[in-house]
């Protein structure tokens, strides 16, 4: 038999982005840059999912029906809080004219935490006792499991990172038209969460 599933989300994310920087002018030999950046992210989605599944033959309009009266009451509910800042620090010498070095370093700090409330809302379609092998006129029986064991929230996971990543760059214009130039950088990935959500 043919199962049917409606599902709507509805997602609000609100974020926040902040640099500072101080600089030196490009005039001289010497330059350096010195920042630091602050950022957050909440998003927060809520969701309804039904699913109506037939353990008899059933009618289309029967589907048709029993989505129309729902109300969509997202009872499903994820969300995720990012919170980062970090400072950094670029400096850069013209050893001579054609050749120049630079180095540059930020210390990067990461939180994110991840909160669900998880329901699954099922609902049957049984035979009819009233009305035995009518498709157009079954039972529709609900099954509705929710996580409440803790106010309707599981438990935050959270997971957080701190790291250092460097870069180091020299570059050597031997002409006007041609530039050489080797970097080495270390480049970090934050942890986070993978899940259904958000």
């Amino acid at each position: 038999f043919q199962t049917g599933q409606e599902f709507s989300a509805l997602t609000e994310t609100e974020i926040i982005n902040q640099e500072i920087r101080i600089q030196s002018s490009d005039d001289g030999p010497f330059r350096w840059l010195l920042g630091g950046l602050y950022w957050s992210e909440d998003t927060r989605q809520s969701q309804d999912q039904t699913t109506l599944i037939p353990t008899v033959p059933t009618d289309t309009q029967v589907f048709i029906d029993f989505f129309r009266e729902e109300t969509g009451d997202r009872s499903r509910f994820f969300s995720r809080e990012i919170e980062h800042w970090s400072a950094f620090a670029w400096a850069e010498l013209d050893v001579t004219d054609k050749l120049s070095v630079s180095a540059e370093v930020r210390y990067n700090d990461e939180t994110i935490t991840y909160r669900t409330r998880d329901t699954v809302n099922i609902a049957l379609a049984v035979d009819n006792p009233f009305d035995p092998g009518n498709p157009a006129n079954p039972f529709i029986v609900r099954i509705t499991r929710a996580d409440l064991a803790t106010g309707g929230l599981q438990p935050p996971a959270m997971v957080s990172a701190n790291f250092l990543t460097p870069k180091f760059v020299a570059r050597y214009k031997p002409s006007e038209d041609l530039t050489l130039y080797a970097s080495i950088a270390k480049s970090v990935k934050p942890p986070g969460f993978a899940t259904s959500g958000v």
